[in-house]
């Protein structure tokens, strides 16, 4: 691994993760070499057995810190972006507000020296003082047009951080790993907000006869028209994660589940469409107090079996 992150900020979350995965490279290669075979002696050899299998276990746990690192400079990003929309729309009303508050101003100035005569110096401070509140309004809108620059960049910075993270190829939908980083910070979220919060487990039916008697291609256009209809049927932020072969867990923040029940079955008929009798199963689970990730998928999944099992 290339050693050289002079380029990353002390401290930051890019950083944070390269040592991660670089202690992981250097646990690995501790664990080779004190991998079997160097050792003449049985009990030194079981020795080193033990030694290599704690310094893999060790980069496993470093890998899977890094892996956490970089979602968490992804969401990072991607609130980064929301904020600076609302800044630059709170600019964008302090703008308008200026700009009607000179008019006032001018008008007012016009009134006054039509009934009362007023000094010529009145009626310049006046109008320099509107002029003031316009050149402060040009100066929010360009502060809210820089603000809405920035958050397009964070979103860049943040949709490149996804596509380097770990995404399923077939699908486009999250692998596991970072998939349950996202769903927890969606659960996070809702429970932050008091918002309500709908799992969906799916299992594609059928996955393993169509690649049993058709083929694994065919299976694989099978996955496709599936991932295309939970696109067509979900909303852009609702995110998606395949936990397995077959199967997908996907979290629906602020509906019921009456509403999410229908977004399966949408989901179901757009797959129908798609892939000419293909058909899913899905389990749901609603959140609870102090849930995990783990926790809402588990009841998910349960579900599914129960349903599975008629």
């Amino acid at each position: 691994m290339n050693s050289d992150n002079g380029d990353m900020p002390e401290g930051s979350g890019a950083k944070k993760a390269f040592d991660a995965d670089q202690a992981a490279s250097d646990q690995d290669k501790a664990a080779s070499d004190r991998g079997p075979g160097r050792f003449g002696d049985s009990e030194q050899m079981r020795s080193a057995d033990a030694a290599s299998e704690e310094k893999r276990t060790q980069s496993s746990e470093a890998r899977r810190a890094g892996a956490e690192l970089r979602s968490g400079s992804m969401l990072a990003r991607g609130e980064n972006a929301q904020k600076r929309d609302e800044v630059a729309e709170l600019r964008d009303i302090h703008a308008q507000v200026r700009d009607r508050t000179a008019e006032l101003r001018d008008a007012a100035t016009d009134d006054h020296e039509q009934e009362f005569a007023c000094s010529a110096g009145y009626a310049s401070k006046a109008r320099r003082t509107a002029a003031e509140d316009r050149g402060r309004a040009a100066e929010d809108r360009q502060r809210a047009a820089e603000d809405r620059n920035r958050a397009a960049e964070d979103r860049d910075h943040a949709s490149t951080e996804v596509q380097r993270a770990e995404m399923d190829d077939l699908t486009g939908f999250y692998r596991s790993r970072l998939g349950h980083v996202v769903l927890q910070h969606e659960i996070d979220r809702a429970e932050r907000s008091a918002t309500q919060l709908v799992l969906l487990y799916f299992d594609v039916d059928g996955l393993k006869r169509v690649n049993d008697t058709l083929g694994h291609d065919e299976g694989n256009l099978l996955l496709e028209a599936f991932a295309r209809a939970m696109r067509t049927r979900l909303r852009s932020y609702d995110p998606v994660v395949r936990v397995g072969g077959d199967e997908f867990v996907s979290v629906l923040p602020g509906i019921d589940v009456d509403q999410a029940v229908r977004v399966a079955g949408d989901i179901q008929q757009a797959l129908g469409k798609a892939y000419s009798g293909a058909s899913m199963s899905y389990g749901l689970s609603t959140l609870r107090q102090g849930d995990t990730a783990a926790a809402m998928i588990k009841r998910g999944d349960e579900a599914l079996r129960v349903v599975k099992a008629h």
